[in-house]
C-alpha cells in the first residue's frame, strides 16, 4: 500500500484499510466498499464505532492510527468523542432495559401476592438508588467479573452393609451343630467363651490311694428292693439303662454315649482313670479300679468317694463328665425302678 503527503493514492482507495492476508494482532479486517473509490466518512466511522465493544474499538483505533493517520478516517481528537458516545449507547441500553422490566413487572402486579408485590418495590427502590448514585454501570461490570462458582459434589455415602439376621436353633428347636466329644484324655476339657479359672498344679505327685468303702455285701438297699432290680435288669443291665437314656429320661445321642461309655467301665471293674496330659491324675490312680459296680450299689456313697479323688488327684475340668454325670445318671436310673 502506497501513501502519498499522508493521503491514499487512486489505486490505493480501491484496496482494504488492511491487509487481509497479514492481519495485525490476529484483528479482523474492516474493509472499503471494494466499489467506492472514496475514503470511509466520519459518519460511517461513526456508525462502525457505536456498534463495537470499548475494547475492540480502542484495538480498531490504534491499528488505524499505525496504518492510516488520515484525519477523513479517524483522528486522535475524535477518538474519545467516540468513546464516549459508545458508552452513552451502553447506559441508554440499560435504561432501556430497565424500563422494559420496570413495566413487565407493572403488567403482573395485579396478579402478584402482598409478598411477591412488597420484593418487586424493593427492587425498584434498590434499581432507582443505584442510578441516583451512578453505579449501574459498576453493578453490571460486577456481574460480568464475578466467576461462577464450581458447584459442589454431594458426597456419596457409602452402601452399609446389614449383617445377615441372627436366628436362635434353640428357639426354633433345631438341632445343635456341634456337640464336643467327651472321649477320655484331652477332650474332657470343654473350652469355655467366657474366663476360664485355670488352677495351679501341685508341687508333687500324691501317692494317696482311696480305700473303697464299697461292695456288693455294703449296699444300703435292702434285700427286696435287690432283689427286685436284678429281676428288672434280667442280666442285662446296661440294655435297660440304654432303654432309659432313650425313653424315660432321654438324652442328646453324645451324652447318652458319654454315660454308657463310663458306666461301662465300671461295671466291668475297669475303673476310671483321668488320662488328660495336662490336668490328668497320677499314672496307678483310677476311681474303683477292680470293683464291678451295678444298680443295685450305694451310688451315692461312689459320688463322694468320687469328689474325694478329684480332692485329692486333681479336679475334673471335663465339667463333671468324667464321674459325677455318670454316677448322678446310675442313681436317677436305680431310683426311677425301685419307686415303680
Amino acid at each position: 500500500m502506497s501513501f502519498a503527503g499522508g493521503r491514499k493514492t487512486d489505486a490505493a482507495a480501491k484496496a482494504t484499510v488492511f491487509n487481509t492476508d497479514r492481519p495485525v494482532g490476529g484483528a479482523v479486517p474492516i474493509r472499503y466498499d471494494a466499489t467506492s473509490t472514496r475514503p470511509l466518512s466520519r459518519l460511517s466511522v461513526r456508525s462502525i464505532a457505536m456498534s463495537c465493544p470499548p475494547k475492540l474499538l480502542q484495538c480498531a483505533m490504534t491499528i488505524f492510527e499505525h496504518f492510516e493517520p488520515c484525519p477523513t478516517i479517524i483522528s486522535r481528537s475524535n477518538r474519545d468523542s467516540i468513546l464516549s458516545s459508545s458508552q452513552d449507547t451502553r447506559e441508554t441500553s440499560h435504561r432501556t432495559q430497565a424500563r422494559k422490566r420496570a413495566s413487565t413487572m407493572a403488567n403482573t402486579t395485579q396478579s402478584l401476592s402482598a409478598y411477591e408485590q412488597a420484593r418487586i418495590d424493593k427492587i425498584k427502590r434498590n434499581e432507582d438508588r443505584l442510578k441516583s448514585l451512578g453505579l449501574l454501570k459498576a453493578k453490571e461490570d460486577l456481574r460480568a467479573s464475578s466467576q461462577k462458582r464450581t458447584p459442589r459434589k454431594r458426597k456419596v455415602k457409602s452402601a452399609t452393609v446389614t449383617p445377615p439376621e441372627r436366628k436362635s436353633r434353640r428357639l426354633s428347636k433345631q438341632p445343635v451343630q456341634f456337640v464336643p466329644s467327651f472321649d477320655d484324655g484331652d477332650e474332657y476339657e470343654v473350652q469355655k467363651k467366657k474366663r476360664k479359672i485355670v488352677y495351679d498344679a501341685p508341687a508333687r505327685r500324691s501317692t494317696f490311694r482311696v480305700h473303697i468303702p464299697v461292695n456288693l455285701t455294703s449296699s444300703p438297699l435292702t434285700v427286696g428292693q435287690q432283689k427286685k432290680i436284678s429281676k428288672i435288669m434280667e442280666g442285662d443291665f446296661l440294655g435297660k439303662l440304654e432303654e432309659y437314656l432313650d425313653n424315660v429320661d432321654p438324652v442328646s445321642y453324645q451324652n447318652k454315649r458319654s454315660v454308657m461309655r463310663q458306666i461301662t467301665k465300671l461295671s466291668k471293674g475297669e475303673g476310671i482313670h483321668y488320662a488328660s496330659e495336662k490336668y490328668g491324675w497320677p499314672d496307678k490312680c483310677v476311681f474303683c479300679k477292680g470293683v464291678k459296680v451295678g444298680p443295685t450299689d450305694d451310688i451315692l456313697s461312689l459320688l463322694e468317694t468320687g469328689k474325694e479323688c478329684e480332692e485329692e488327684w486333681g479336679r475334673d475340668h471335663g465339667n463333671g463328665w468324667l464321674l459325677r454325670h455318670p454316677l448322678k445318671k446310675l442313681y436317677e436310673f436305680q431310683q426311677y425302678h425301685l419307686e415303680r
